[in-house]
């Protein structure tokens, strides 16, 4: 760890300790806390894994916290929030312990949760995964993915109250939805880029009809859960998109041209076997014609992420480094959807 990121540590072990000792947290008496790193790279959100002794136990714990350059969509307070009153209702998910809304003790916007156990894998689908597992191990966890995405969808969010934490649509979610993701892209883009006004045209004709609205997590991707080696998922992580939505936006996001290669296993489960698997454990039908206009707009929506960092490679407010190359990429597979 070179000297800047241990004085980072540092700095946030007197912080959550400081806080910690502060509110006393019930009678609960926190001893001491060590920060072991972050987990993960990235600008928007930083993940630092510590551990801290409260009542002489020793708990392996998360920092989730805004980076310099956060999503415009994304909140700690809504995403602390959410999980809080998800806590029981069957989903693998981590239990939350403080927040910090403002970044007074955090130094920026963040809460902490419990580490849970597992590994997450970009791959885990595909011969190339982590743990070696076969194609009938990799069938049964594609499955059990599309279980839990049914099992988010079939939430009754009304009567867990987050009603009062995410936002309700009060008109058509497809056209929210678009006119949120436009004014991001005028808010971000550098240069004209008629391939997005092409695709806005093909979105603004072919409105979807308006389907149920149920709870998403707004960014359902493999990568996104802590699996063990017995291909279980422990933890569904990354909640900061989670909208109410119509649940066909979610099958689109996971089906996204970048991700569907790796979200499917070739000639055994492709996107229609997700979708009809999706299907029986939901008892709906999915419109396979809603279904790719979602894919083109959650294409747009990658595509108005790279356009936030490229303007923030500009303004010199973002690390990371991106390039035209790729916005370029991204655009050729938004056209390739509206021109199959």
């Amino acid at each position: 760890m070179n000297g800047y990121a241990d004085a980072e540590r540092t700095e946030l072990e007197h912080r959550l300790l400081t806080y910690a000792q502060a509110k006393e947290l019930g009678g609960q008496t926190v001893s001491s806390v060590v920060v072991e790193g972050r987990a993960g790279e990235g600008d928007s959100l930083e993940n630092w894994l510590f551990g801290v002794v409260r009542n002489g136990i020793e708990e392996r714990c998360v920092l989730r916290r805004n980076g310099p350059t956060v999503a415009r969509q994304s909140n700690r307070r809504r995403e602390f929030q959410l999980l809080s009153r998800l806590q029981g209702s069957g989903l693998p998910i981590p239990r939350v312990d403080w927040l910090d809304e403002t970044g007074e003790h955090f130094g920026r916007a963040g809460f902490t949760m419990e580490r849970c156990e597992g590994v997450a894998d970009l791959m885990a689908l595909t011969p190339a995964n982590r743990f070696g597992w076969d194609e009938e191990t990799r069938l049964s966890l594609a499955l059990r993915f599309t279980q839990l995405m049914a099992q988010i969808h079939g939430l009754d969010w009304r009567a867990l109250g987050l009603g009062e934490v995410l936002d309700v649509p009060t008109v058509p979610i497809a056209e929210a939805r678009l006119q949120t993701i436009l004014d991001e892209i005028e808010r971000d883009r550098l240069e004209p880029y008629p391939e997005i006004d092409e695709t806005v045209d093909w979105l603004q004709q072919r409105f979807p009809t308006h389907g149920d609205l149920v709870l998403t997590h707004g960014d359902f991707r493999v990568v996104q859960a802590l699996l063990s080696p017995d291909a279980q998922i422990r933890a569904l992580l990354d909640w900061e998109f989670a909208r109410l939505s119509d649940p066909v936006e979610e099958l689109a996001h996971f089906l996204m041209p970048p991700m569907a290669p790796i979200h499917t296993i070739a000639g055994v489960w492709e996107a229609e076997d997700f979708i009809r698997d999706y299907e029986a454990a939901t008892g709906t039908r999915v419109d396979r014609t809603s279904l790719q206009w979602w894919r083109v707009l959650n294409m747009l929506w990658v595509v108005s992420f790279m356009l936030h960092t490229l303007r923030g490679i500009v303004e010199n407010t973002v690390n990371g480094i991106r390039t035209h190359s790729f916005v370029s990429r991204l655009l050729g597979m938004l056209l390739s959807l509206t021109h199959p």
